[in-house]
């Protein structure tokens, strides 16, 4: 199976900077995480990818990137604990010797929080309180912990890329989808921030997104049909995550937007949303 462009401006040639690039990759057992791990993997990536429960999915990814130019690695940890975090970041310097990305995918949606009142959405006073809390927790705090944890050694050798994994603009604000909508509102408020205390260190900070519900468990209850498919956003994680992004920072990419025949740079400037002087919510 091919998990990113086979020819063309963007295919095995085009991003030479990922082969022996060490990658975390949260939340990478399964949907978006799970194929975006293997398409840096397929590019010659080193991919630490860490799940919070369910290690089978863990090894699954690690099965099907056995044939792949890069390795895949997995460990289990929860990023809602910054010991977890650590050890992560720790398991990928182990494995591969550095560290030059982060994924942030982790993620709890809104199924898993409306599933306790019946599978529907529930309205925020009907809502599992304990599930709503783990849910911001690990959206919002989580990824802190994992990007606190990395980005040090990122610093240290004065380059990184960090990709948070965020969702429509219409889905932070819409009834029933809390809190998972504005817990990505949360995210990509503080990847701005990020992006500006970052910039001066060699290190980008970027927002990427699929356009849409894409085919992965996160969609479950989803009525809209048809589903992007879990690699909507696989090409442009090869950009973000190599050389070709040098500079390009604090900005939010759409992964139904990236053309896969372009030249990498035009594809990127076509998925890359208008910046906005102000942020706007209501």
């Amino acid at each position: 199976m091919n998990h990113t462009p086979r020819e063309g401006p963007q295919g095995p040639d085009a991003y030479p900077s990922l082969d022996g690039r060490s990658v975390i990759v949260t939340g990478g057992g399964q949907g978006l995480g799970r194929s975006m791990a293997l398409a840096l993997a397929e590019r010659g990536a080193n991919v630490t990818i860490a799940v919070a429960r369910e290690t089978e999915t863990l090894d699954d990814t690690v099965n099907d990137a056995a044939e792949l130019p890069g390795t895949v690695r997995g460990i289990r940890g929860d990023i809602r604990s910054p010991g977890d975090c650590a050890d992560i970041v720790r398991f990928a310097l182990d494995s591969f010797g550095h560290i030059e990305a982060l994924v942030n995918n982790a993620a709890r949606g809104t199924y898993y929080v409306s599933e306790a009142a019946g599978g529907r959405g529930a309205r925020f006073w009907e809502a599992d309180r304990d599930r709503w809390a783990e849910a911001l927790t690990i959206n919002v705090i989580g990824t802190f912990h994992m990007t606190a944890a990395a980005a040090p050694h990122m610093t240290a050798q004065a380059f990184g890329r960090i990709v948070n994994v965020s969702t429509s603009d219409r889905s932070m604000v819409r009834p029933t989808n809390t809190p998972y909508g504005p817990s990505k509102a949360a995210l990509e408020a503080m990847s701005k921030a990020w992006a500006g205390e970052l910039e001066e260190h060699g290190v980008t900070v970027n927002v990427l997104l699929p356009g849409g519900a894409a085919d992965t468990r996160m969609a479950t209850g989803v009525t809209r049909r048809p589903l992007l498919s879990a690699g909507i956003m696989n090409a442009a994680i090869l950009w973000l995550c190599s050389d070709r992004s040098d500079g390009h920072t604090g900005g939010r990419y759409i992964g139904e937007d990236w053309d896969t025949g372009a030249e990498p740079d035009d594809a990127a400037s076509g998925a890359r949303q208008p910046s906005h002087d102000l942020p706007v919510i209501m």
